[in-house]
């Protein structure tokens, strides 16, 4: 069932547009956050560490995809502030094995995951269709603070 699993994601990602492959990104990063979270509870500090490592990946990668000639100055000093954030929180929950930096990575990604299929539902509305908000689980409006 895994190799199904594995196999099923891998077309997925080739067969994906570059809008799908960022919200794939975002999934990915809240999927190994929130597992990461789970281990943490059950004590499974190796689960917890290899969990946060791989959300830490994908926000380094999401963080280097920015191009700064393809989006306004100011967006791009925010959304590079933001990512940075959500870094910062995953490695102090790393380091400190608190479920609370997880939550407030995780928060921000799921409001970064959802600003993004906005924007691109607005850029193209014909990728309105192929895009699916089941993926990520759907949001609780709550205030974001980005303080550290």
């Amino acid at each position: 069932m895994k190799a199904l699993s594995k196999n099923y994601l891998k077309t997925q990602i080739e067969t994906a547009s570059k809008p799908q492959l960022l919200l794939l990104l975002f999934d990915g990063a809240i999927r190994f956050a929130e597992r990461a979270k789970s281990d943490l509870a059950e004590k499974n500090f190796e689960g917890s560490y290899n969990g946060l490592v791989r959300a830490q990946r994908i926000v380094v990668e999401l963080l280097s995809a920015l191009d700064a000639t393809k989006i306004p100055p100011e967006l791009y000093k925010n959304l590079t502030g933001l990512y940075a954030f959500v870094y910062r929180r995953l490695v102090a929950a790393n380091m400190e094995r608190r479920a609370e930096s997880i939550d407030e990575a995780v928060s921000i990604l799921r409001h970064l995951r959802e600003t993004w299929v906005q924007a691109i539902e607005k850029m193209d509305p014909e990728t309105k269709k192929s895009l699916s908000r089941e993926t990520a689980p759907p949001m609780e409006a709550r205030s974001l603070s980005v303080r550290g």
